[in-house]
């Protein structure tokens, strides 16, 4: 009896040192975090002169060996170091294994807070933007996952 129980904790034991030293197992234990790449596709979705509705999409990569679902978008938009909106979202998005995805966002811009920086905007032709704030990612289980990226995005006009 005893040399069975022994036998089973060895088995056990070796099963569970294969199981924590495979690669994949470790990634799902410590993901990577995901690679911001830029915006695309920016839209007017809905046009009002004190707050028109613009869309765009966020593209990333996903460096880890599984998919994961992200929902609960909770982002705060600055153009120019002014903050001009929040993107809010209760939809759920699938994000691929080791590849690129886009996740798209609609944000209710503040035109009073856009106006002043209008002239310096149709001067340079691009836009500084820093996107702040958080989304839930998980697979099963959601945890909270910041965000926090800036960028530069020319306008075609």
């Amino acid at each position: 009896m005893k040399k069975l129980w022994l036998l089973s904790f060895l088995i056990f034991i070796c099963g569970l040192v294969f199981f924590l030293s495979c690669k994949s197992t470790k990634d799902v234990f410590q993901p990577k975090e995901l690679s911001y790449i830029g915006v695309k596709d920016f839209s007017l979705q809905k046009m009002s002169l004190s707050k028109p509705q613009v869309g765009m999409a966020l593209q990333f990569f996903n460096p880890n060996s599984f998919g994961l679902a992200m929902k609960d978008a909770n982002i705060e938009v600055f153009i120019n170091n002014s903050f001009v909106g929040k993107v809010t979202t209760n939809k759920t998005f699938t994000i691929p294994a080791r590849d690129t995805f886009l996740l798209p966002i609609s944000l209710e811009v503040d035109m009073k807070k856009v106006i002043p920086n209008a002239i310096q905007i149709l001067a340079k032709k691009s836009i500084d933007y820093h996107l702040n704030g958080s989304v839930r990612a998980g697979k099963g289980v959601f945890v909270k996952v910041p965000i926090d990226f800036s960028g530069q995005h020319k306008l075609d006009f």
